[in-house]
C-alpha cells in the first residue's frame, strides 16, 4: 500500500483500524496463582505482542502501511492490583508513521468484563469535574467518569517510566520532526476519552515544542457524551461551548462518527435517551422495560449535591452520522431460539416451570434488543468505517498470538457469537449455549433428554 500521500478518507480508515486494534485485551482474563504482578505481566505481554504483530505483519500492513513504529506502550491499566486474575480496564498505545507524518494515539473501549470500566468510567455521570482543574485552561465541566479515565491515561499509565505526553515530546525532538499530526482515536469508552485527550494535548500544545508545526485531531467513534452543555450562569461558559470553540478555531480537527442504530452515543443526553426504547420498534422489538432502562439512565444524571441537580449532557458537534443497517439474519437467529421453546412444549415443560413460561415473550424481546444493540455498537462499525478487510486480517493475527500463548483465552469465532456473548451479560443467560442446543435435531434432543433422566 502506497501511503505517502493519503486522502482524508484513507487516513481515517487507517486511524480507525489502529483504534480497533487497541482492543486486544477485550474479554480476556490472565491468571497466575503466584502473584497478581505475574498475571498482569501476562496480559501486558499479550497486548504488546498483538500490537507488534499488527504493525509488522504484511496482512495488516496492506491496510495501514508498513512504516509504523511504536512510540510508547501499548500500556494496559488494571485497577485491581490484589487479584491473581488480571484484566484490562484501560489500554492505550502511541504509534508514528514517517511517511504519513502522523502520530496515532489509540485508546481501547470498555472491556466487557471490567466492572471498574463500567462503574467508574462509563456510568459515573452524575458527578462532574471542572476542565480547568485538569489542564489549567478552558472552562466548563466533564463527567467524573471521563475525568477518571483521562487521569489514568495521562498520569497512571507509564511505559518504561514515561507518560505518553513526555514520550511524544521527546520523539518529536529526537527525530527533529518539523511537521506532524497527532490523531487521538478510540471506540466506545475510547470514543469518549479520545476527544478529551485531544483537548488535553491541545491545551498543552506549547509544551510539545515551538519549532514543530503540529496539527491535533481526534477520530472518536461510538462514544457517549462527555461534556456538560450548560453551566449555571450561561451556556457560553460550558465545556461544550469551549470544545466547539477549539474546533471552530481549528485548534482541534474533530472527526466524530456514530451509527444511528447504536444506543451508546445516545447516552447521556436525555433527549436522545428517550429515543432508545423505540430504536428497533420497526422490527417489532418492543418492551415496556426498555422505557424503564431509559428512565434509569436519565435518573443517573441527577445529583442532589449539584445546583441545578441534573447534569445536562450533549454530544460535541459536528458528529457525523454513518447511517446503520439492522442485522436481520442475527435477529432471526435470536427469534429461532425462542421458537425452539414454543415448538418443543415437552422440553419447555421439563425445563421451565409453567408460571414462568409466559415471560418467554418478554425475554425474547430483551434478547433481540441487546443482541442487536451489541452488534450495532461493535461489529457494525467495521463496514461503516470501511475497515472490514483490516479487521478480518487483524483477527487472524490476534488469533495466532493467542495460539502461541496457552494462557490467552480464545477469541470469539464470529461477529454473531460476539454480539450474543455481550447480550448474554445483559440478559443474564448464555445465549450462544442455548442457540447450540436449539440447533440439535429431534434425535439428538431425545438422546440428550434420555441421558439427563438417567
Amino acid at each position: 500500500m502506497n501511503i505517502s500521500e493519503t486522502t482524508q478518507e484513507e487516513k481515517a480508515r487507517i486511524i480507525h483500524s489502529l483504534s480497533f486494534a487497541s482492543n486486544s485485551g477485550f474479554g480476556k482474563i490472565f491468571e497466575d496463582e503466584s502473584t497478581c504482578q505475574k498475571s498482569y505481566e501476562k496480559l501486558q505481554n499479550y497486548v504488546t505482542a498483538v500490537s507488534n504483530k499488527v504493525l509488522s505483519d504484511k496482512r495488516t500492513q496492506e491496510y495501514i502501511g508498513d512504516d509504523w513504529e511504536t512510540v510508547w506502550g501499548p500500556v494496559v491499566y488494571s485497577n485491581d492490583q490484589n487479584s491473581s486474575f488480571a484484566r484490562a480496564d484501560n489500554t492505550m498505545g502511541v504509534y508514528f508513521s514517517k511517511a504519513q507524518k502522523l502520530f496515532v494515539i489509540a485508546i481501547a473501549g470498555t472491556n466487557s468484563i471490567s466492572s471498574f470500566g463500567w462503574m467508574k468510567e462509563d456510568f459515573d455521570v452524575k458527578n462532574t469535574k471542572k476542565w480547568r482543574s485538569i489542564t489549567g485552561s478552558g472552562y466548563g465541566s466533564i463527567s467524573q467518569g471521563t475525568a477518571t479515565g483521562l487521569h489514568i491515561l495521562t498520569k497512571e499509565m507509564q511505559s518504561d517510566g514515561t507518560d505518553f505526553f513526555t514520550a511524544i515530546t521527546k520523539f518529536i525532538s529526537d527525530k527533529k520532526i518539523e511537521e506532524t499530526e497527532i490523531a487521538v482515536t478510540g471506540h466506545s469508552l475510547g470514543g469518549a476519552l479520545s476527544p478529551a485527550l485531544a483537548l488535553f494535548i491541545s491545551d498543552k500544545k506549547a509544551e510539545l515544542g515551538s519549532k514543530t508545526a503540529i496539527t491535533i485531531s481526534t477520530y472518536p467513534s461510538a462514544g457517549p457524551t462527555i461534556g456538560v452543555e450548560t453551566s449555571f450562569f450561561r451556556s457560553s461558559t460550558s465545556f461544550i461551548h469551549y470544545y466547539e470553540k477549539q474546533i471552530k478555531d481549528k485548534k482541534i480537527h474533530y472527526h466524530g462518527v456514530k451509527n444511528d442504530l447504536d444506543i451508546v452515543p445516545m447516552a447521556w443526553d436525555k433527549n436522545d435517551l428517550v429515543k432508545i426504547p423505540d430504536l428497533y420498534s420497526n422490527k417489532k422489538i418492543t418492551n415496556e422495560n426498555f422505557k424503564t432502562l431509559a428512565l434509569v439512565a436519565i435518573l443517573n444524571t441527577i445529583n442532589k449535591d449539584r445546583f441545578p441537580p441534573q447534569v445536562v449532557y450533549k454530544q460535541i458537534q459536528p458528529l457525523k452520522s454513518l447511517g446503520g443497517t439492522f442485522n436481520d439474519p442475527m435477529d432471526n437467529k435470536a427469534r429461532e431460539l425462542f421458537n425452539f421453546f414454543r415448538e418443543n412444549p415437552i422440553l419447555t415443560d421439563s425445563w421451565i416451570p409453567k408460571p414462568l413460561q409466559g415471560n418467554l415473550k418478554d425475554l425474547e424481546s430483551l434478547t433481540r434488543f441487546f443482541a442487536q444493540a451489541a452488534y450495532q455498537h461493535v461489529t457494525a462499525y467495521d463496514e461503516l468505517l470501511g475497515i472490514t478487510n483490516f479487521m478480518k486480517q487483524y483477527k487472524e493475527v490476534a488469533k495466532e498470538v493467542n495460539t502461541n500463548d496457552a494462557n490467552a483465552p480464545e477469541i470469539a469465532a464470529n461477529s454473531e457469537q460476539m454480539a450474543f456473548g455481550l447480550a448474554s451479560e445483559a440478559v443474564g443467560f448464555d445465549i450462544n449455549s442455548l442457540l447450540e442446543l436449539s440447533e440439535l435435531n429431534d434425535e439428538e434432543l431425545k438422546k440428550l433428554t434420555e441421558e439427563g433422566e438417567e
